[in-house]
């Protein structure tokens, strides 16, 4: 601080305390626990020193008592007279122990020891085989008890099959070789029984072609119903048994009558659920118009939301077909050969294929025809005092608090119609959140919008700047 006024100084140079000031107790406080931790690192040292003083002396100490002894060691100061003696009773014993009699011992030592050893891999080869038997027994016991539930489960033999197999029927042969030549020889008969029914089948086969393919020469639609081969067999099978148990003309008259229920109830239905979902939409704004008539609108008015059709071309398309289709001209067809009734069918087909379209295209088409929402548009209409009425679609051309009133009144409306289910009571979730709601408009417009949405039975929670609560 200068008499000119205050001065900076700038110093670059490091410094571990670069402030001092009026109050020196923070760094004072760091600097003592800094030396604390010193003297504690300190204490360390010097214990980790004291130790190493401690190995050191006691190293130098035993390297004194080694060179000690190094000194007063050498070889002829080591006593070797108790290993001689040893040595010698050792030499006596084994003198002793070459006789005849040990020799003879030994030897028969050593013959029992290979007759053991011979003795042991007998043992582990029956082991072996025992084992071997038990699982061929464990596996022939499966076998014949396998066999004893099959012919238990079967059905008795025909004659023909008691034919066949007598062939191959041989005498109870409990030697190995009479039971293997048994085997083969019905291995072999099997074989041929096999090779002849093979040839029997693909002589069957070769017929039951010929008449799938003149089944398929009759006319086109026979061609697609199967593919030549031995493998439609199957459908073939089943387009015999319908043909043989079936009633026909009696079918055909069946299907007729039921195509036609189906399609003046089923069809003439989604024309009914359509009209009745516009019917749903006016009667769900009834209630709704009832309590906005006692809400006040603008200074002298009130305020009612009515539904107007909107044309569709895709609806009315849609009712001439289906009005066309439905107006009992399957009944009609009846009396027609099969050809009219096919490309009456066809027809129809061909004008509702947008049905199942999974396109984009599709999915709009049905959304135009089978959404209720693009079959009205709502309006408020404002009815003053005078009986004029003002019908608003917009909020173009009105101020701030003018337009917040209209959007309140609408989104009101539009809660109530949703959550209300187009009943008089009370709408399932009552709890509105309005965030910084009403902030263009003035006390008279937030009033009558607030009184609008308590009228229709909602909870209003308001969120607004602190100017605007006297608004509320």
């Amino acid at each position: 601080m200068t008499p000119e006024g205050l001065r900076f100084t700038k110093d670059d140079r490091r410094l571990r305390y670069p402030w001092l000031g009026w109050d020196n107790r923070r760094l004072l406080q760091e600097l003592n626990d800094e030396l604390e931790s010193i003297q504690r690192e300190l204490q360390v040292a010097d214990a980790s020193a004291d130790e190493a003083n401690q190995q050191r002396a006691s190293t130098r100490a035993r390297l004194d008592e080694l060179r000690a002894l190094r000194r007063e060691l050498s070889w002829d100061r080591i006593d070797t007279s108790a290993a001689q003696d040893r040595m010698g009773e050792l030499e006596t014993q084994l003198g002793q122990a070459n006789s005849p009699e040990v020799a003879h011992l030994t030897e028969l030592f050593q013959r029992q020891r290979e007759e053991a050893v011979a003795a042991r891999s007998q043992e582990n080869r029956l082991k072996e085989k025992q084992e071997e038997l038990d699982r061929e027994w464990g596996d022939l016991a499966s076998v014949a008890d396998d066999a004893k539930d099959r012919v238990a489960a079967a059905s008795p033999l025909t004659g023909d099959e008691r034919a066949s197999l007598a062939a191959t029927r041989s005498q109870r042969r409990r030697t190995p070789p009479g039971v293997a030549a048994s085997l083969t020889a019905a291995i072999t008969n099997l074989r041929q029984q096999i090779e002849r029914h093979k040839d029997d089948r693909e002589k069957l086969e070769a017929a039951v072609v010929g008449h799938i393919a003149a089944y398929r020469n009759l006319d086109e639609r026979t061609a697609r119903e199967t593919d030549g081969t031995i493998e439609s067999l199957p459908a073939l099978l089943a387009i015999y048994q319908q043909l043989v148990t079936d009633d026909l003309p009696r079918t055909k008259d069946a299907w007729l009558a039921k195509v036609d229920d189906d399609m003046n109830r089923q069809l003439r239905g989604v024309l009914v659920q359509i009209d009745d979902d516009a019917r749903v939409s006016k009667r769900g704004l009834a209630p709704i118009n009832d309590v906005l008539l006692h809400v006040q609108f603008r200074q002298d008015a009130t305020l009612s939301i009515d539904s107007v059709e909107r044309p569709s071309s895709d609806l009315k398309d849609f009712r001439q077909v289906i009005t066309r289709y439905t107006s009992n001209t399957v009944g009609m067809d009846a009396g027609r050969d099969a050809d009219q009734v096919e490309k009456s069918f066809t027809r129809l087909r061909i004008q509702l294929a947008k049905l199942d379209d999974q396109s984009r295209a599709g999915d709009a088409w049905r959304r135009r025809v089978f959404d209720a929402r693009e079959h009205v548009d709502f309006q408020a209409i404002e009815t003053r005092r005078d009986g004029v009425k003002v019908v608003h679609d917009g909020v173009s051309g009105m101020s701030g608090g003018e337009g917040q009133e209209l959007i309140a009144f609408i989104l009101g409306a539009a809660l109530r119609f949703r959550l209300g289910d187009g009943h008089e009571g009370p709408p399932r979730y009552a709890s509105i959140i309005l965030d910084e709601g009403f902030v263009k408009a003035d006390s008279d417009y937030t009033g009558r919008s607030l009184s609008a949405l308590r009228a229709l039975a909602f909870q209003l929670i308001v969120g607004a700047p602190r100017e605007k609560e006297t608004a509320f």
